[in-house]
């Protein structure tokens, strides 16, 4: 692919245990692919612009302003048919739908969606199974959401995250983010928060850990809870609420944004950065 300077690289990378085939409603175009040794590109110049090349192992989707993509993955009714991704373009949003497989050839599909450092893409993806990871400078919303893997996410200007995984770790990096909701059941949560803080940040979990580091001088209530482990503030100057049996509540600066950490049976910690 011929990559530009202007371009930023969201990478989305999913390990999905499927044949590829790939049918593309806007270009009535439909490629079959068993092969694990070539790629399907895919270049949305424009809303009504679809090339495909190369056909076999991999997508990689190159989008432009005032485009959308959507790539979801639909069993067919016959078990020995492959899979179905659809590609369409048109305004709006980036978005990536992976549904639950009932079929399995045994190897990996990998997606990575490329963007302009100008365009701020809404960005949705679900996995039934797979890694995600999303890097690029700003969007205006991510929504992640993976039933076995982790999510790791690492944009500069992030307005609103939602970051869902029931087995795997969920790792957010941001300069700049407002809202936050993120969950997992039995990996870790790591979050470094680095502009200043004016929105709610909700940090979940059941077996693991969460960390998350904010600036020194942020002005947030806060509340950590955990049932059977324990809870550190560190770095951090606040006015203690309330402390008792695994909960401590507090509030730094005028507490004008929200932060919560909880979890069942990890520790819990809030800290700077």
């Amino acid at each position: 692919m011929n990559m530009r300077p202007a371009l930023a690289a969201v990478l989305v990378f999913a390990v999905i245990a499927v044949a590829l085939f790939a049918s593309f409603a806007l270009s009535s175009i439909r490629v079959y692919s068993y092969s694990i040794s070539g790629k399907i590109t895919v270049s949305a110049s424009g809303i009504n612009t679809i090339n495909i090349n190369d056909p076999a192992g991999a997508v990689n989707v190159e989008a432009y302003n005032g485009s959308e993509i959507t790539v979801s993955y639909v069993s067919e009714s016959n078990v020995f048919s492959p899979v179905t991704p659809s590609i369409n373009a048109s305004s709006g949003a980036l978005n990536i739908n992976v549904r639950p497989q009932y079929i399995s050839f045994g190897y990996a599909v990998y997606i990575n969606v490329l963007v302009p450092y100008t365009v701020k893409p809404y960005i949705f993806v679900k996995l039934s199974a797979g890694n995600i990871m999303v890097q690029m400078p700003c969007s205006q919303s991510v929504y992640l959401v993976t039933s076995t893997g982790n999510i790791y996410v690492n944009v500069s200007e992030l307005p609103q995250a939602t970051l869902e995984a029931v087995t795997g770790n969920v790792e957010l990096m941001s300069a700049k983010t407002y809202n936050v909701y993120a969950s997992t059941v039995t990996g870790d949560i790591s979050a470094n928060l680095k502009g200043p803080l004016t929105g709610n940040y909700v940090f979940r979990d059941v077996t693991g850990n969460i960390n998350v580091y904010i600036p020194a001088n942020s002005s947030v209530s806060f509340v950590l809870s955990s049932a059977n482990g324990g809870y550190v503030v560190s770095g951090i100057p606040y006015n203690a609420i309330s402390q008792q049996n695994g909960i401590i509540s507090g509030s730094a600066g005028t507490g004008m944004a929200s932060l919560s950490e909880t979890t069942t049976t990890g520790n819990v910690f809030l800290g700077t950065n």
